[in-house]
């Protein structure tokens, strides 16, 4: 029972933790937005800032406390296993920073796709953007 009570805990915490980065970047971005001149404005910019971005940042800091635990997980498991096994940890070794770096060679990809998806959103919300004006008005 103190498993779940201090799971719901920790999960509430980080919840609150991660809305109140999500308020604080979109009220930061709104008030840049709005100190801009109309000139220097890229309205599709700052749209996309306010959802797509603050979206990936809450993303990363959803797994952020999973990727520290991690590492402290595998030394223990892999010490462990050594007790149990002896030399034969050494496969799992192995196989876990196969892993790894292709996690990271993956991800490093998957940054690059997302900033063209990015520009891609930037300039579908610019099209986009005068003709919901003029419905607006």
């Amino acid at each position: 029972m103190f498993v779940q009570v201090s799971t719901a805990w920790y999960e509430h915490q980080h919840l609150k933790f991660i809305t109140a980065v999500r308020a604080g970047l979109v009220a930061l971005i709104y008030n840049k937005t709005t100190t801009l001149s109309i000139s220097a404005i890229d309205r599709s910019a700052a749209v996309t800032l306010m959802s797509a971005d603050v979206e990936a940042i809450v993303v990363g800091l959803r797994t952020i406390h999973d990727i520290w635990a991690n590492f402290v997980q595998i030394a223990i498991a892999a010490w462990l296993l050594e007790i149990q096994t002896g030399v034969a940890v050494v496969a799992s070794l192995v196989v876990s920073t196969a892993c790894a770096f292709g996690a990271t060679y993956f991800g490093a990809q998957a940054g690059k796709k997302r900033m063209e998806w990015m520009k891609r959103i930037e300039k579908r919300i610019g099209e986009v953007e005068p003709t919901t004006f003029i419905i607006i008005l």
